[in-house]
Order: C-alpha cells, then sequence, then structure tokens
C-alpha cells in the first residue's frame, strides 16, 4: 500500500513540475510570438504605406514623362518656325523635368530596395510566427496530457483511498490476530516457566525431606 502511495506521490510531484515548466515555456513563447506579430504588423503598416507612396511617385513621374514630351515637341517646333526666345524657353522647362524625373526614378529605386527588404523581413516574421505558434500548440497538447494524468492520478488516489481503508482493516485484523497469538505464545511460555520452577521447587523439597528423614 506504501508502493502506491508513493508512486501516486511521485506521479503527482512529477506531474505537477511538468504542467509548471510547460505553462512557464508557454507564456514566454505567447510573450515572443506577442512581440513578434507587433514586429509584423509594423513592418506590413510599413510596407503599406511606402507602396502608396511609390504608386505616387509612379504617377508623379508618368505625368513628368509626359510633360517632357510635350515640351520636347514644342521645342522642336519652336525650332522649326524660328522661334529661337520660345524654343529655349521650352528646352529649359524640358531639362529641368528631366531632372526631377531622375529625382523621381532615383527615389522609386530606393523605395523598392526598401519594400524588397520589408517583403523579406515580414516572409520572416510569418515563418517564426508559425514556428512559435506549432511550438505552442504542441505545449498546450501536452500540458492537456500532463493534467489529464494529473486528473487520472487523482482519481486513483481516491480508488487507493476507498482501497486502503478495506486494506487498512484488514491488516488491522491481522495485527490484532498476531498481537493476540503473541500474547498467547508469551502467556504459555510464562506458564511453562512457572511450572518448571514449580517442579524445581518440588524436587529440592523432597531432596530436603529425604535428607531431614534420612538425619
Amino acid at each position: 500500500m506504501k508502493l502506491f502511495k508513493k508512486l501516486r506521490r511521485l506521479l503527482s510531484t512529477k506531474g505537477n513540475k511538468l504542467i509548471g515548466q510547460l505553462e512557464d515555456k508557454i507564456e514566454c513563447l505567447n510573450y515572443e510570438f506577442d512581440n513578434i506579430n507587433k514586429a509584423y504588423k509594423k513592418a506590413n503598416d510599413e510596407l503599406i504605406n511606402i507602396q502608396a507612396e511609390k504608386r505616387r511617385l509612379i504617377s508623379v513621374k508618368d505625368k513628368t514623362e509626359d510633360i517632357i514630351s510635350q515640351l520636347d515637341k514644342a521645342t522642336k517646333r519652336a525650332i522649326n518656325e524660328g522661334k529661337e526666345d520660345l524654343a529655349q524657353h521650352s528646352f529649359v522647362l524640358m531639362e529641368s523635368n528631366k531632372e526631377k524625373l531622375n529625382i523621381f526614378n532615383k527615389n522609386i529605386e530606393l523605395i523598392d530596395q526598401v519594400e524588397n527588404k520589408l517583403q523579406k523581413q515580414l516572409i520572416i516574421f510569418a515563418n517564426k510566427i508559425n514556428e512559435i505558434k506549432l511550438k505552442i500548440d504542441t505545449l498546450k497538447i501536452k500540458n492537456s496530457f500532463a493534467t489529464s494524468i494529473n486528473k487520472i492520478n487523482e482519481n486513483l488516489n481516491i480508488e487507493l483511498n476507498i482501497d486502503t481503508t478495506e486494506i487498512t482493516k484488514i491488516e488491522e485484523e491481522i495485527d490484532k490476530e498476531y498481537y493476540v497469538a503473541e500474547i498467547k505464545a508469551e502467556n504459555l511460555e510464562n506458564q511453562a516457566e512457572v511450572e518448571y520452577g514449580n517442579i524445581i521447587n518440588n524436587s529440592k523439597f523432597e531432596e530436603y525431606k529425604k535428607s531431614v528423614m534420612e538425619g
């Protein structure tokens, strides 16, 4: 019976320890999950904003290209018509817009680089989030199993308590019978010693009596 109790206590101790460790790991992973999820949302918001800025720049770039094309035509027409002043004015405006176009193109290239980095970062975050979710789900399954084992152990404890009561009664009866038998044996032993002592005393008395009569 003591073996069952020790086994139950061992299972309970190990079960509680395991549950505690699993809950600590789940809590840490949940904290890590929240942080990565926040980082993912932040990166995603930045990506959305930068893509919106890219679309705006592309729209402005397209309009600038149209302006350059129109100014180029106007400059050529002014030259052909001999309107040199107008041609020079159109040419200056065209070159100014070409400089703007170069700036737009460079900004779009930079945005493309940032966009690629953010997309890669989002993939890393997404993989990490899925990895943590998988770990959390696995730990929850283990925790559920450990909790079930503890419940089984508690039920086992109840059953053992019932059995213990019956077995304890049997043990007490056995101990009682053994105690009674031991007392009986002790009484018989004491009685034998008394009888033996009486025999010895009687024998000595007879010898004494005989010596007195002979004397």
